[in-house]
């Protein structure tokens, strides 16, 4: 196997996971549409307290957790997509502001 330098800690490895931090190193088929829908899946049955630590990020400094995550530094922080899913579940569920859930008449009467 190649040795392969991890992205979150520095360390040389071979195989799938870093054996200092743990992290996965993705793979051409990680990106694949069946893969999407396991993530999918894991998200409804899966939370962890990467989540909290997440969202912390996003409102404490917008765009650093894109950079992070681009970056190659992916095993601190919640999965993009499950994140994505639980926003979207929440919206749906509780529609907190009603600016975003007018009815269709209602926009029509505001451009007039």
């Amino acid at each position: 196997m190649a040795i392969t330098v991890c992205k979150n800690c520095g360390n040389q490895f071979s195989g799938k996971y870093c054996n200092a931090c743990g992290a996965k190193i993705y793979a051409e088929k990680d990106k694949s549409l069946g893969n999407i829908l396991h993530e999918a899946l894991h998200f409804f049955t899966h939370l962890d307290n990467n989540f909290f630590k997440t969202i912390r990020v996003i409102f404490r400094h917008p765009g650093q957790l894109s950079i992070t995550y681009c970056n190659g530094n992916r095993s601190k922080y919640y999965k993009p997509f499950s994140l994505f899913f639980i926003g979207v579940l929440l919206y749906l569920l509780f529609p907190f502001l009603p600016g975003l859930n007018m009815s269709f008449n209602a926009n029509l009467l505001n451009f007039q």
